[in-house]
């Protein structure tokens, strides 16, 4: 696509139709924001893992009213949901059997995948480079005497240097106490054997925002029951094919 957003994706969906015009079904496969916590059976979403979307939200789309913003959520202003092949797909591979086999072809493939290319092009980064800050700890300078700007940090609502946002946690000092702890994660610590890809399915937000914050994003998600959020899809998207989403969470939010 010539870039990120629903927009580019509805006119990619567009091209597509008029030059395709057998398709039937599209599986759109790509990057997402993960909610740590998930609503399903898995409640930790780690870096890696594969987000099955049961249904699709644009959680940015409504009206900015002066108290608040209220998103259109009527019949008419949803998505549409699945149709009744991809929902009893779905209802198979949510059962233990389909979710076990689809997770152990999975981490199959990718084995094989990384090989294949070898550690330069793909690997797997280790259990040390998912790490997941609490929502209110804010990404910034933490050594005072770098940035006056940041310095001045109390509150949600306070300005932080760009440089920061820019900048890797360990070059800004981030305090590692400030770290949230996994289970996953510390069972791969103690047994030394890499974390195998879970998959999820739960609902999707789409928007044409990139989630950078961890308190929004956890206050999304405890509102309206998502587990990830993506820039893909989009209502004209939706409509013009028949879509169903598939993301792997990855860096967002500045939290990981």
């Amino acid at each position: 696509m010539p870039g990120m957003g629903k927009g580019n994706a509805a006119r990619v969906a567009s091209s597509f139709r008029s030059s395709f015009e057998g398709i039937k079904l599209a599986l759109v496969v790509g990057i997402c924001g993960g909610v740590p916590h998930g609503t399903d059976d898995e409640k930790e979403i780690l870096l890696g893992d594969v987000i099955i979307s049961d249904e699709i939200i644009e959680y940015d789309r409504g009206r900015q009213l002066p108290d608040k913003f209220a998103r259109k959520d009527t019949l008419k202003d949803n998505l549409g949901r699945p149709n009744t092949e991809i929902r009893s797909l779905l209802s198979k591979l949510k059962g233990y059997r389909g979710r076990m086999r689809l997770e152990d072809n999975a981490s199959h493939y990718l084995t094989d995948l990384c090989q294949n290319l070898g550690p330069e092009k793909a690997r797997y980064p280790g259990v040390d480079a998912d790490r997941l800050f609490k929502p209110t700890y804010r990404h910034k300078h933490h050594d005072v005497p770098t940035c006056l700007l940041c310095a001045k940090y109390e509150k949600k609502e306070d300005e932080v240097c760009q440089a920061a946002l820019d900048s890797l946690c360990l070059e800004l000092k981030c305090d590692e106490k400030k770290l949230v702890p996994r289970h996953r994660l510390s069972n791969a610590k103690e047994t030394t054997v890499a974390e195998k890809p879970v998959i999820h399915y739960g609902l999707m937000a789409s928007g044409d925002m990139a989630m950078k914050s961890g308190e929004d994003r956890d206050e999304i998600a405890a509102k309206e029951k998502v587990i990830a959020f993506e820039m893909l899809i989009g209502l004209k998207h939706w409509s013009t094919l028949l879509s169903h989403l598939i993301s792997i969470p990855w860096k967002a939010f500045g939290t990981f």
